[in-house]
């Protein structure tokens, strides 16, 4: 079957003078996003990482649904929701060739969200998954000899942390002091529970399968995560420029967006309406992005706390480029989740994170949740020599803790500010604390994509190369 578009000698392997073994038509790559639970940003991540291969010249393509009579797909999980490039092309999904059966010649690879979740039958353990594109994984790795088959699994963004690390992290949003997680974790219920965590997480993700390239996006490497699992490859994100965002030369408008993606969002709305009408001068403008989950609760806390003294703007769904000229027009950038984080840092602008709490009531305290996404931004922040007191204070807003005052000065000071400027203009670009290797996500995919077309290595030879080079 031809390919959906016409070879690009983007791919310099295809040229001539090369060895026999090198392959001299385009990989042909099958994308297979899913959405996880409720969010939105693992299909926007494997739209971009698509995009990106697409640009390099790779031909892509999907595999129609089952239909009656195929095998069937595993057990429905609903957590793991199977969604078509063709139908999320608002998230910025290039063009892909929808195909009744593999291409079955030569090579390919398969670029999946979460394969070990959405991509098999079981786990090692035998264990039933949900594994919605199962069936195409398998008819595409038979369609092809041994070895030919790449499959980059696209994990989630940020989570490359240790069995203790994540450990601690859930006693902290369990509201437990760093003591008290310390102690628990020198018993012998402390060193179960880690080992079950390991053993868990392997299994979960696949982590033996040995022509499964499992690829962690991050802004700052986990070198323990990594030490302890070392099935993960940790890139920088996908969607960042090579180009340096440039700061404005006027002052931005008195606006402050918000992507309030986190459920729970609406104990935010509130302090942030207080704080922006404690401001002096003229009004400010707080526009607001919702999902599916948090737009009625917003609406319905929004008017009827709706103050004259700041204007509330409620924006509808955006496509990737306004939304991207949204990002770069506002004074200052709420966002929750990992995709947004990756948009309000490529854009250069200041920004706060807010991914929704935990706690509050009585004597219980108030703490993030999920905060790996801000980590490893805090880190990387922190390898660059940013101010301790913008990191402090992203890290307070995330617990819901100092709103007003931290929004007083990221509004009002112009220090403040020019701190991310400071951190957006350090060498190199883009921010990543990664080898320059890896840190390029996009350039790393391609460069993986066009080493497996040449055919000098197979998968698992591949796979192994690429994981001990991450080490």
């Amino acid at each position: 079957m031809a390919p959906a578009q016409p070879a690009r000698r983007a791919n310099s392997h295809t040229g001539p003078g090369l060895p026999r073994n090198v392959a001299r038509e385009p990989l042909p790559i099958y994308i297979m996003p899913s959405r996880i639970q409720q969010g939105w940003g693992d299909v926007a991540e494997i739209a971009r990482a698509s995009a990106v291969l697409h640009r390099a010249g790779f031909p892509l393509y999907s595999l129609e649904p089952p239909r009656e009579g195929d095998a069937a797909p595993p057990r429905k999980d609903p957590r793991v929701e199977l969604r078509s490039p063709r139908d999320e092309r608002w998230l910025g999904f290039p063009p892909v060739r929808r195909l009744a059966r593999p291409i079955g010649k030569g090579r390919a690879a398969i670029l999946i969200t979460w394969w070990g979740m959405a991509g098999r039958r079981s786990d090692r353990e035998g264990s039933p998954v949900p594994g919605p594109y199962a069936p195409a994984v398998e008819s595409i790795v038979a369609a092809h000899p041994p070895g030919a088959v790449l499959i980059l699994s696209l994990e989630e963004f940020a989570f490359s942390a240790g069995s203790r690390e994540s450990s601690r992290e859930s006693f902290r949003q369990a509201g437990w002091t760093e003591a008290r997680g310390e102690r628990h974790l020198r018993t012998p219920e402390g060193r179960r529970r880690i080992g079950r965590y390991h053993r868990a997480f392997v299994t979960a993700r696949g982590g033996d399968a040995p022509e499964v390239l499992h690829l962690v996006g991050t802004f700052a490497a986990n070198p323990a995560g990594v030490r302890e699992f070392p099935f993960l490859v940790e890139v920088g994100p996908y969607a960042i420029s090579r180009r340096r965002p440039v700061p404005p030369r006027s002052s931005p408008r008195r606006e402050v967006l918000w992507y309030a993606s986190a459920s729970g969002s609406e104990s935010l709305l509130a302090p942030l309406l207080r704080a922006l009408g404690e401001q002096e001068g003229a009004p400010w403008t707080l526009s607001v992005r919702t999902n599916e989950v948090t737009r009625q609760p917003l609406l319905s806390r929004g008017n009827s706390i709706a103050s004259s003294s700041v204007r509330l703007e409620w924006l509808p769904p955006l496509p990737g480029a306004s939304w991207e000229r949204r990002l770069r027009s506002a004074r200052l950038l709420i966002v929750g989740g990992g995709q947004s984080l990756v948009d309000a840092v490529a854009s250069g602008r200041p920004l706060l994170y807010f991914n929704g709490t935990l706690g509050g009531e009585g004597s219980s305290p108030v703490r993030a949740y999920r905060r790996e996404k801000l980590l490893t931004l805090t880190r990387a922040m922190r390898a660059r020599g940013a101010p301790p007191g913008l990191v402090r204070d992203l890290l307070d807003f995330a617990d819901g803790r100092n709103v007003r005052p931290i929004l007083a000065r990221a509004l009002g000071m112009p220090a403040w500010s020019k701190g991310w400027d400071a951190f957006y203009q350090s060498a190199p670009w883009p921010p990543v604390d990664l080898p320059a290797p890896r840190a390029d996500g996009g350039r790393y995919l391609v460069d993986v994509c066009r080493e497996f077309a040449r055919g000098r290595l197979s998968a698992r030879d591949l796979v192994a190369s690429r994981r001990a080079g991450a080490v």
